[in-house]
């Protein structure tokens, strides 16, 4: 099963917001957040509790076409008992993950979002939230582009150490695993 980060995660804190220009003029938007977000696996259960900065930007880049960028580095810890990668079909895996593994985690997303309406002047306290007050009720469509993530989590007694996703991966690879509870 092929699982998705979800295209923005409930923040706790806005960092920093700025407002800029393409290289054509169009207003870009820059937010910064502190986030904290459960994450689950490939078998749907929640694995790792993640904290990570991400970096969000929004850029006109046709009449009513808006990129959206996604940038997150941060850390996990695993919560356990179920690897990330225990349901990936035809890769080597694990099955089970002790609490309390850490790691590092990086990902990706690229969006190109279809709107009516573009309200860059916004203030917002989460990404969620900036999403609906930059584009309203304008959104007429969202092209995925693309989504990559790593996690990482050194030697620690583990028998995997990381694992990947991504859309141009036909499954999840890799895992994060111990080996046995």
């Amino acid at each position: 099963m092929k699982r998705l980060i979800s295209l923005l995660a409930l923040g706790v804190a806005l960092i920093v917001t700025s407002v800029g220009a393409s290289a054509d003029g169009s207003p870009t938007r820059h937010f910064r957040f502190d986030l904290t977000s459960a994450d689950s696996g490939s078998c749907g259960d929640v694995w790792a509790i993640d904290s990570f900065r991400m970096d969000f930007s929004v850029r006109q880049v046709g009449p009513t076409s808006f990129a959206l960028d996604r940038r997150s580095i941060g850390t996990f810890v695993s919560t356990g008992p179920v690897s990330p990668g225990a349901c990936d079909p035809g890769t080597k895996h694990g099955f089970a993950l002790r609490a309390g593994v850490n790691g590092h985690l990086e990902s990706d997303v690229k969006l190109i979002v279809h709107s009516t309406v573009f309200n860059p002047d916004v203030t917002c306290g989460n990404p969620n939230e900036c999403f609906d007050r930059l584009f309203g009720e304008g959104v007429t469509g969202v092209d995925f582009v693309s989504f990559a993530a790593h996690y990482a989590a050194g030697d620690q007694g583990l028998i995997y150490h990381e694992w990947f996703q991504g859309v141009d991966l036909p499954d999840d690879r890799g895992d994060i695993a111990s080996p046995s509870l």
